[in-house]
């Protein structure tokens, strides 16, 4: 454990280790909720770190309490990383948070995911983008890659796209190991610009203020800790627009009064294969 405080201190090392060192930052932080042993008190990276935890959590329920104790949580099911209970000298719930972590920032602004939803979440009142791939691009891509196998029906293509396990069908186990997809970019920027003026504002509130209202941003600039909140003002959408540029043709930007929403449609795992979701970051007019 004693070395696993030097993730703190570094922005973070490949793309394909960011899940795991997260994983092993989020276990740190609940070992904290205990007073440091002493082989880990003397270590001043260890001092910093668990002094400025606790002196940001008392910020956020200064009222009397004895200790805390940090209950992890994330995953696809939860949309934040820990609940934090605060207990008083009998062992007793007082107060409880919830706090999602993140790394390498002092500002919301400046993470490049705030949020992330599948395609098929319904934002578009029109067929999801997995449907349109499915129906106008994909049989061209699999004569393009010469595959003659089976191919899944609409029904078990929706199903199994949204996953990220290539091995349930032949299919996606041969687009993998071809070469990359150049129809994607088009496929994603015809579908948006064909149905940009059937996104459903109500719906996409909705999906923001049940993920990300309620709860605290614990956020770590690799020397100490800030906090960041969203309001439901901020989180109420007022008006989208597509808002391609040279580099992006696969964004829509949703804004509230105080915000901007982008919303950039991409393929998690290897494009046009595996996963197509929406990657959302905030940007804010003035500041917070």
């Amino acid at each position: 454990m004693t070395d696993r405080i030097e993730l703190f201190y570094k922005k973070g090392s490949a793309k394909a280790k960011n899940d795991t060192e997260n994983k092993i930052r989020e276990d740190v932080l609940v070992f904290l909720e205990n007073e440091l042993p002493s082989e880990y008190a003397t270590d001043e990276k260890w001092r910093n770190l668990y002094t400025n935890f606790h002196e940001t959590l008392r910020t956020l329920y200064p009222s009397d309490y004895v200790r805390v104790k940090i209950v992890k949580k994330g995953g696809r099911k939860f949309n934040y990383d820990f609940d934090v209970i605060y207990l008083d000298s009998n062992n007793t719930k007082v107060h409880s948070i919830k706090l999602e972590f993140k790394h390498n920032s002092c500002k919301l602004e400046k993470i490049p995911q705030i949020l992330s939803l599948m395609d098929n979440v319904g934002l578009i009142d029109a067929p999801s983008y997995s449907e349109h791939y499915y129906t106008l691009y994909l049989d061209a891509y699999l004569a393009e890659i010469e595959y003659t196998g089976e191919k899944p029906t609409l029904e078990e293509y929706i199903s199994l796209v949204s996953g990220i396990v290539p091995e349930k069908h032949p299919m996606f186990m041969f687009m993998r190991a071809s070469k990359a997809n150049t129809a994607v970019k088009e496929s994603i920027h015809t579908y948006l610009n064909t149905y940009v003026s059937k996104f459903k504002v109500d719906e996409f509130t909705k999906k923001l203020v049940e993920s990300q209202a309620n709860k605290y941003f614990l956020l770590w600039d690799l020397s100490k800790f800030h906090i960041d909140t969203l309001s439901v003002e901020e989180l109420t959408i007022k008006d989208v627009l597509l808002k391609p540029t040279k580099k992006q043709t696969n964004t829509i930007v949703a804004r509230s009064t105080t915000s901007e929403y982008h919303l950039l449609l991409r393929w998690s795992n290897r494009n046009g294969i595996l996963n197509p979701a929406w990657k959302i970051h905030i940007t804010r007019k003035s500041g917070k």
